[in-house]
């Protein structure tokens, strides 16, 4: 068994519920693990423009204050 040192429990954080149990050695009935991003997602917009690694974006820099020109 590990110790309680191998792993980080983040408090407050979204989470998606997974109701069928896919484990048979648990006792849980509903599982849950945190997700990088809103549940359920959001639809794009008419203006969303997809953001595509070989294109520059030099428009303005980004909220980190960066800009995008590959070379």
């Amino acid at each position: 068994m590990g110790n309680q040192n191998d792993y980080i429990i983040v408090q407050n954080m979204k989470t998606f519920t997974v109701q069928k149990n896919q484990f048979s050695g648990s006792k849980n009935s509903a599982m849950s693990f945190p997700v990088p991003f809103d549940v359920p997602p959001e639809r794009y917009s008419g203006k969303d423009k997809p953001w595509i690694w070989n294109i520059p974006y030099t428009y303005g820099p980004d909220t980190h204050g960066n800009i995008w020109v590959p070379s």
